[in-house]
């Protein structure tokens, strides 16, 4: 299964910069490796903003949990700076055959 995730870090009032930098410095260079091992698909940093956006290529949710627990930002404790949001992609393609099913029950 596919995920679009995208990530917006937040440096909390007081945290040092270096404790946040370093965590997020740790993050990528994590995601940089499941890029390169074909976990992570694609990923992308949003210029001028605090936003990381990419796709993941996981078997199910159980996998897609376990994967975001090994990556620093979590294992570390450190979620409270990560606010993530995602979406599991489906092929448009089977979408337009089940519309095409509904439509023939369709009164």
């Amino acid at each position: 299964m596919q995920v679009l995730f995208r990530g917006e870090m937040k440096k909390p009032y007081g945290m040092k910069d270096s404790e946040f930098y370093g965590v997020w410095l740790e993050e990528a260079k994590a995601a940089v490796a499941a890029l390169k091992a074909g976990a992570i698909k694609g990923i992308w940093k949003v210029a001028g903003k605090n936003i990381v956006i990419g796709i993941i290529d996981v078997p199910d949710g159980e996998s897609f949990n376990a994967m975001l627990m090994q990556l620093p930002v979590f294992a570390k404790g450190y979620s409270f700076l990560n606010n993530m949001d995602y979406d599991v992609l489906t092929s448009y393609e089977d979408w337009a055959g089940v519309m095409e099913k509904h439509l023939k029950t369709c009164t």
